[in-house]
């Protein structure tokens, strides 16, 4: 399943490239859609208020980490903990010291900017709905992102679900190749859709990295004390959004 996957992504890449690269090489942005005539703001609204109906959440979460170029892997268990507008904690059992070395914490911050998604993705980014597919056999806006201000990032392409407003599917590409790619499974919870499963692949030219993640138990909206969080390093390694 994995190859087929791998497969897909590229698929998807090689075809957003053809449509959309100008004979100079140089990418922009399509100022319509094709197939489809939402806008990148107001899919974006759509999103928030989705995710706005979750103003707490806690959750137990199985995680198995595998460095790749390194032959090296561990599982952990442990607790999400969210409270609005930005508070997270991630509890993991025994986190070993290789997952924090320089080398590897471009995967924390590549996870970190894809939990950021679903803010305001107008704000920082110049974004651009590209298209509809079906993913999974789920209808999905394909929107392709473009930071404002000069960052490592190059562009992030993601598949926004067109009735729940969830994210199952997303690939940030960094300007020295690098990728970082994300599926989610959701199921109700609470009212609101929550990942159950996430898998992540990360893949630079010192570091390739597998990140699979299951979450249970999740409780949406039970108050969560300022408190908790004091002292708690902030962390959205296994983010359920």
């Amino acid at each position: 399943m994995k190859w087929l996957f791998a497969v897909f992504v590229l698929g998807a890449m090689l075809c957003l490239r053809l449509i959309y690269t100008p004979a100079n090489g140089s990418e922009k942005l399509p100022e319509t859609s094709l197939r489809t005539n939402i806008s990148s703001q107001e899919l974006s609204n759509r999103i928030a208020t989705a995710y706005n109906k979750i103003n707490n959440l806690s959750a137990n979460v199985s995680i198995h980490f595998k460095l790749i170029n390194a032959g090296i892997g561990f599982d952990s268990t442990g607790a999400f903990y969210y409270k609005e507008p930005d508070k997270t904690s991630l509890q993991l059992n025994g986190i070993p010291k290789f997952l924090l070395d320089q080398e590897n914490a471009g995967v924390l911050r590549s996870v970190d900017i894809l939990a950021g998604l679903r803010r305001e993705i107008t704000l920082e980014y110049d974004a651009g709905v590209v298209d509809q597919i079906k993913l999974d056999g789920k209808l999905c806006y394909t929107v392709k992102l473009i930071p404002k201000t000069k960052e490592d990032v190059a562009r992030i392409l993601v598949w926004v679900d067109a009735e729940q407003y969830t994210m199952p599917l997303a690939i940030l590409i960094y300007n020295d190749g690098s990728t970082l790619t994300q599926k989610k499974r959701y199921l109700p919870c609470g009212g609101v859709y929550v990942a159950k499963e996430i898998r992540t692949f990360y893949d630079s030219p010192k570091t390739q990295a597998e990140i699979d993640a299951s979450i249970q138990n999740c409780e949406v909206n039970k108050p969560i004390p300022d408190s908790f969080f004091k002292n708690r390093k902030a962390s959205n390694l296994v983010s359920p959004f």
